[in-house]
């Protein structure tokens, strides 16, 4: 798991692609920040700490790069 604070522009689609190569897993990215997301999902604000959660296919947890964007 790591934590990515959010620059101008950026949201969830953009954190899916960077992380998992892969744009359509923002949900997942998504439901798990809820709390601090809100129930907008495009409701993003540059500073925020949102966590990138690593994948769980199955009975493989799959690890996030290991590349922290600040």
């Amino acid at each position: 798991m790591l934590i990515h604070t959010l620059k101008q522009d950026e949201d969830l689609w953009f954190l899916a692609e960077y992380y998992y190569g892969d744009a359509s897993l923002w949900d997942h990215i998504y439901y798990f920040n809820r709390d601090l997301i809100g129930d907008d999902p495009e409701d993003l604000q540059p500073g925020m700490r949102i966590i990138i959660p690593a994948l769980e296919t199955g009975d493989k947890l799959l690890p996030v790069t290991t590349q922290i964007a600040e």
